[in-house]
């Protein structure tokens, strides 16, 4: 991780920026698997049984390091 910059560019030079990027599939960096649609689609068959969306959650007893939502 690295500190860059702040991107000087107003909004519709990085939206075009955006509009011109390829829009192929990245086909990973040889030491992970390459994430096509095929790959998710498998990720998420295999995972659809355990991991749904519904259903209780359990409550988190500690309220981690920020006691409140509020910021003064």
């Amino acid at each position: 991780m690295e500190k860059s910059p702040p991107d000087e560019r107003g909004a519709e030079d990085l939206a075009a920026e955006i509009l011109r990027a390829d829009p192929a599939a990245d086909e990973g960096d040889g030491a992970t698997p390459p994430d096509t649609d095929d790959v998710l689609a498998r990720f998420v068959t295999g995972v659809a049984g355990v991991w749904a969306a519904g259903g209780t959650r359990d409550r988190v007893r500690s309220p981690g390091p920020v006691r409140s939502s509020r910021f003064i």
